[in-house]
């Protein structure tokens, strides 16, 4: 089951990035010869959808291959694999021991014109080493659902032969109290979710990590499943600050934010 999020603006509508937009002297110029104001639109950014790119890492964290997902725009699916292949990460780790593995990256674009064409400028990048193969909800506990209130939960995982089992608890930040309705839910969910690493094979992760499940007040549910997870979100950046630094999980060495593709 996915959850998503839409994005106000589908790559779909932007030119090519090959295409140049008009320079702001011919736009005043064609202006003043037919009385028809400049379209100052054709100048201005313009935020993409969030764009994911699969990722093969060594054991020592450098990139051994990057394939865009096939939903990436082929205009641009070049451009982000390119760039992919230069970041350099932290390898995942097993039992204190570097080793290969996959991961996926979530990287946020947003169009800006550059000497009257467009480019690529790389605003967020999210890292995720397990997917959620399935994933049934939780449910909204109704005493919750009638009061109108909302929680965010943090349920870290340990993963054995795909295998799940709950390591931590914490709800609003805090350790989940005896009895919590929240807490309570995610945990009768969880024996119903798998999850798998990254790798094509769809092989079980094995390790520790992180899942964020946020009930809102409007009795929705976001979770791991969310098609918009890798987007930056308080209530999952709040989840991360509670991971122990011994957990060994990927992370980004590099520093893409700001770049230009």
């Amino acid at each position: 089951m996915r959850f998503a999020i839409a994005v106000a603006l589908s790559i779909a509508a932007m030119p090519s990035f090959a295409t140049t937009v008009p320079s702001a002297s011919a736009s005043a110029a064609k202006a003043a010869a037919t009385g028809i104001p400049a379209p100052e639109a054709a100048l201005a950014e313009r935020v993409l959808e969030l764009q994911s790119v699969r990722i093969e890492l060594s054991g020592t964290g450098t990139v051994v291959s990057a394939t865009a997902a096939p939903e990436v725009p082929p205009s641009i699916r070049s451009i982000l694999e390119t760039a992919v292949r230069g970041w350099q990460f932290s390898p995942r780790q097993r039992d204190g021991v570097a080793i290969a593995s996959w991961v996926n990256a979530s990287i946020s674009l947003t169009a800006v014109p550059v000497q009257e064409q467009y480019r690529l400028r790389v605003t967020k990048v999210s890292i995720a080493d397990y997917e959620m193969d399935r994933m049934t909800p939780p449910e909204y506990p109704a005493e919750a659902a009638r009061a109108r209130r909302g929680a965010t939960v943090c349920l870290q995982v340990q993963v054995i032969n795909g295998v799940e089992s709950i390591t931590g608890l914490w709800v609003d930040g805090k350790p989940a109290a005896k009895g919590d309705l929240f807490a309570r839910s995610v945990r009768k969910a969880l024996p119903s979710w798998r999850i798998k690493s990254f790798d094509p094979k769809g092989s079980p992760y094995a390790g520790t990590l992180m899942i964020p499940v946020m009930f809102t007040a409007d009795r929705t549910i976001k979770g791991a499943d969310d098609s918009d997870a890798g987007a930056a979100k308080p209530w999952a950046d709040q989840c991360k600050a509670l991971m122990p630094e011994r957990v060994g999980q990927v992370r980004l060495l590099s520093t893409p934010e700001g770049a230009l593709l």
